[in-house]
């Protein structure tokens, strides 16, 4: 199932690269203050590198810890996406990508809970 969730996660990206690229930058006029919390909130949703990972998973001490990383991932995920939403509120091939991913990240959410929950019945926290 992780396997899976990273395979979603690598198309998201990609689907998300091919967007900047396509659809540019958003309309309208926003505070350099705004840009700074969006650089704040990208830069902490996704890993950059292996490093990133590795260094994460260092502080994994169980079962439910991954999980717990995998959903935070998840949440900031739909947070980035969804401040880009209003962004490009005006455009619509730019909306209709970025709910189709949040909408995605929202079923990671339910899995990965789903998932959790099944490993805390069976025991293997």
């Amino acid at each position: 199932m992780f396997g899976f969730l990273a395979e979603e996660e690598h198309r998201h990206k990609e689907l998300f690269e091919t967007f900047l690229t396509e659809i540019g930058e958003p309309s309208g006029e926003f505070t350099g203050e705004y840009y700074q919390y969006l650089q704040a909130i990208g830069d902490e949703r996704v890993f950059k590198d292996k490093d990133d990972v590795s260094a994460a998973i260092k502080g994994i001490a169980k079962v439910t810890d991954v999980f717990n990383l995998a959903l935070t991932a998840e949440k900031d995920s739909i947070l980035w996406y969804t401040e880009l939403l209003s962004m490009y509120s005006g455009e619509k091939e730019a909306h209709n990508l970025l709910t189709r991913l949040i909408n995605e990240e929202r079923t990671h959410i339910i899995t990965l809970i789903d998932m959790r929950e099944k490993m805390r019945l069976a025991g293997r926290e």
